[in-house]
């Protein structure tokens, strides 16, 4: 599979997929004008690697700002790391600012759909 490489925006999150190595990144802010189609191809991009993902995936995310509609789409990708936790280990790394609690716990009601384990760090 082709990494994917994404600078980060003012708008757009850094996205790092790297199907090799097994590392997964998702950093900065995300307020994208059409959340859905700059995720929608990160999230086809996912569940192919679902299909033959490697032994063990790292995941991390770290938000500076994420919209609502962000959120939804965040959804879908926890959705395609089950998937992926359903054959093969999956280390996922919630990141967030010290203090930001909200961050915090949008992580958490993340994690409330999915049955693998998140870890979460304040940076």
């Amino acid at each position: 599979m082709k990494q994917i490489n994404l600078v980060q925006t003012e708008d757009t999150p850094k996205v790092v997929f790297d199907a090799q190595n097994g590392v997964f990144e998702i950093s900065g802010r995300s307020m994208p004008e059409d959340t859905a189609k700059f995720y929608l191809p990160l999230i086809e991009w996912l569940m192919e690697y679902s299909k033959a993902p490697l032994e063990i995936s790292h995941f991390s995310f770290h938000f500076e700002f994420m919209s609502t509609s962000t959120t939804k789409q965040m959804m879908k990708i926890f959705f395609a790391i089950e998937q992926i936790s359903k054959n093969k280990k999956v280390e996922v790394i919630w990141n967030y600012d010290k203090g930001d609690i909200n961050m915090k716990r949008s992580g958490e009601l993340l994690q409330k759909l999915v049955t693998f384990k998140v870890e979460y760090k304040a940076v």
